[in-house]
Formats: C-alpha cells, sequence, structure tokens
C-alpha cells in the first residue's frame, strides 16, 4: 500500500467535489480498516498476524441528472487492496419509471441483499459482509462476483412483489462469465419482514482450477434469503448453492445475522458456512459492534473465530480462504474500522 497512492485517491475525489459539485449530485465514503490474524498465513490473500489495511477503501457515487427520467449514475472505488488505484466499478444509464426501471451499462453484480451497497461499509452496523456469500476470492464460495456489464430491469419496485432481470456478462479475477441470465423475486407482506428467491446461469470461462484451464463451463446459482426486523432487533439471513460443470467449485453457502440496536450503539452476531462439494470450505462465527460517533463518522470493531475444514482447495495447498494450511485449526481474525461520510 502506497501512501502517494492514497493521498492522490483524496485529492482525486476532492477535486471531483470542487469541479462538478454545482452539476453532479455526490456523496461518498472513507472506510479505514486494520485487521490481523493469529497465524501466520494469510487469510482472503491479505491479512495475517503481520496485520493489514488492505481492507480500506474510498467510495464516490455520482449521479448526473439528464432529462426527466434519465440519469447516468457511476460509482468510483480505491481499494487498499489494490493499493488505492481509482477505477469506475460502476458506469450506468438510469431510467426512473413508473411500473419499472432500468439501468444499462457496467452495474453491481445482481444478487443478494447488498448488491447495491456491498462497497457502502457507512451504511452498514456489521464491519464485513459474511465471506460465506460475498468473499470474491477466486477458491471461496463464487457466489456473487465483481460486477455485471449489461442490462438490469427492476419491476415494481415500491410494491409488495418487486422483482428483477438482468442480462449480460460478468468479470472474475481470473476468467469472465458470458450469456448471464438472472431473475428475482421479493416478497413484502407486511412491513418489516421481506424474502427473496433468485435463479442464475451463464457460461464460465477460468484460466485455471487446480492448473488446468476452464471453458465455456455452465455455473447456475439457486439463492434465497429472509430480513427481519421487530423493534430494535434485526434479523438477515442468505442460503445459495452453485453449480458448475467443475465438481471442485459447486458450494453451498449461508449465513444468519443477528443484531441489537440502541441509540449510537449497535452489536451483532454472526454464523456462516460455505463448503464445496470436495470437501473445502470452512465456517465462522462473528461479534462486532458499531457506535455512530456523529452524522458523519462511525467506529466499528469485530472478531470473527474462522474453522477451516481440512481437505485442501483445488490448488493443493490453501484451506479455506487461507492460502495455505493455517498452523491452528481455529483462527481469530481481530479487525476495527472508521468510517467517514465525506
Amino acid at each position: 500500500m502506497r501512501p502517494r497512492n492514497i493521498l492522490g485517491a483524496i485529492l482525486a475525489f476532492a477535486n471531483i467535489n470542487i469541479v462538478y459539485a454545482g452539476n453532479i449530485e455526490f456523496n461518498g465514503y472513507m472506510h479505514t480498516h486494520g485487521a490481523y490474524t493469529d497465524v501466520a498465513q494469510y487469510y482472503r490473500g491479505y491479512v495475517n498476524g503481520e496485520g493489514s489495511f488492505n481492507d480500506s477503501n474510498m467510495v464516490l457515487d455520482l449521479r448526473l441528472p439528464l432529462r426527466e427520467n434519465w440519469s447516468v449514475q457511476s460509482r468510483l472505488t480505491a481499494d487498499g487492496v489494490d493499493d488505492f488505484r481509482i477505477r469506475a466499478a460502476q458506469v450506468f444509464a438510469h431510467y426512473q419509471g413508473i411500473r419499472f426501471n432500468a439501468d444499462i451499462g457496467r452495474l453491481a453484480f445482481p444478487l443478494g441483499w447488498f448488491q447495491d451497497d456491498s462497497q457502502l461499509h457507512y451504511k452498514r452496523d456489521s464491519l464485513r459482509l459474511p465471506d460465506a456469500f460475498y468473499s470474491l476470492q477466486p477458491y471461496g464460495p463464487n457466489v456473487v462476483h465483481n460486477d455485471l456489464t449489461g442490462l438490469r430491469l427492476i419491476f415494481f419496485q415500491d410494491s409488495k412483489l418487486p422483482g428483477q432481470l438482468a442480462f449480460g456478462h460478468s468479470s472474475l479475477n481470473n476468467g469472465n462469465i458470458k450469456q448471464l441470465f438472472s431473475a428475482s423475486l421479493m416478497v413484502k407482506p407486511i412491513p418489516g419482514i421481506a424474502a427473496y428467491a433468485s435463479w442464475q446461469s451463464g457460461m464460465v470461462s477460468v484460466d485455471s482450477v487446480g492448473g488446468t484451464p476452464v471453458n465455456d463451463k455452465t455455473k447456475s446459482t439457486l439463492a434465497g434469503g429472509v430480513r427481519l426486523h421487530w423493534g430494535s432487533f434485526a434479523l438477515v439471513s442468505e442460503y445459495a448453492q452453485v453449480h458448475f460443470g467443475i465438481d471442485a467449485l459447486q458450494t453451498d453457502s449461508r449465513y444468519v445475522v443477528v443484531s441489537h440496536n440502541w441509540g449510537a450503539w449497535s452489536v451483532y452476531l454472526a454464523t456462516e458456512q460455505w463448503r464445496a462439494r470436495a470437501g473445502w470450505g470452512e465456517r465462522s462465527k462473528r461479534i462486532g459492534f458499531s457506535r455512530q460517533m456523529n452524522a458523519f463518522i462511525k467506529l466499528k470493531g469485530e472478531i470473527k473465530l474462522v474453522n477451516p475444514f481440512q481437505a485442501p482447495r483445488p490448488d493443493g495447498t490453501g484451506r479455506g480462504l487461507f492460502d495455505e494450511q493455517p498452523d491452528k485449526t481455529q483462527i481469530g481474525v481481530y479487525s476495527i474500522a472508521l468510517h467517514v461520510k465525506i
């Protein structure tokens, strides 16, 4: 992580604010996230006993209104894991209709409760999204991916039965998904209760799975989730089955997060698990807190206990999201983060 690149990202975002503030609607977030584990092996590819700030990032959302129902929107990100290089994570045209909305361009990947705010840590009480569902590591659950370049239609968004259709292709860390089709239906029977079901299918090509390239294998995903809110308590849960033409990458993933809010404080407990048909994967438990310091700053902390399954990944060395077999069967991952709204 280079300080020069961090400063460059901050100045670039500030320059955008100054030059275009009169014409473009914008908001942004700075997320400073430190983490370390109690083993020498790397978790998620960049966190070990020496500590890391690579989970830090900056996000700037821009919206340019055009004609009455049209706008152009973009999300610029600068991630610590990528040395804070600025990239356009999303760039798309948006149509706001009465019965449906349409987006065309580079979009968020169309799956999961947090598909539109997966990078906006400030908006959530938990410090991280569950790795069992939202990890983008190549040898991970493989439920969601980087993005979707194509078209997304959202029907009856304000009704009790909103739906979503999406078409296009998605980029992977080491390949792509072509001919991706996604369909989701949500049910919101009463305030405080919501559930969804989703199905996706596409053709996957990756550079290597355990040293072997894979071309045009079918990937299909069945997923669902529930959200419950009652008073100051909330529960969020999701489940997914991923079917590949590659046995080694077929996975089952699930998580449950329960949280309680009072005043400026929030605490949460989470349990999650993902497992490939070949036996590799991990289960974990998390406990964390969030403290709203003022209108712009939020402090968070988390302890995560990870138990990787002992079956090796297709790369032959890793266990779960660890690059190598860890020294312990249960590993602690300790994190603290500061979120600043800009």
